[in-house]
């Protein structure tokens, strides 16, 4: 029996980006057989690693918390993230052996906010301190 190349996934669409974790929607290809769908990422910064790979459930009782079908879209949360780090990322869906990829989305997690409340109170005592100084 003869398979063809899976249609090419749409760019995922990065929403909900928090410290450690994004939300990734897309839309498969039209009329086919996915046998498997992943999430591969890694931070932009590394150009010569390897992508990391998380594979989406085929079905919502596999793990109802991480992936949802949103009409004919897909929708994953990629959990697990470094803090204020730049990432690439793609959708690969295979069907009988073959894999297509989509294009690669960009994203930056937030920083932690603490170290923001931190450097703004520290930043904020060493100014006064300086201006004590100077009059």
């Amino acid at each position: 029996m003869f398979y063809s190349d899976p249609e090419t996934p749409t760019k995922p669409v990065v929403s909900n980006i928090g410290q450690k974790s994004v939300t990734l929607s897309w839309q498969p290809g039209e009329s086919q057989t996915i046998t498997s769908t992943n999430i591969e990422y890694r931070q932009s910064s590394t150009t010569g690693e390897e992508w990391m790979s998380r594979l989406v459930p085929l079905s919502s009782s596999d793990d109802g918390r991480s992936r949802r079908n949103v009409g004919e879209f897909r929708e994953f949360v990629l959990e697990g993230l470094e803090p204020a780090t730049e990432y690439i990322l793609r959708v690969t869906v295979e069907s009988f052996g073959k894999i297509s990829y989509s294009p690669d989305a960009t994203f930056e997690t937030r920083e932690y906010r603490f170290y923001f409340l931190i450097h703004r109170v520290y930043r904020t005592v060493y100014l006064r301190s300086v201006e004590s100084i100077c009059k």
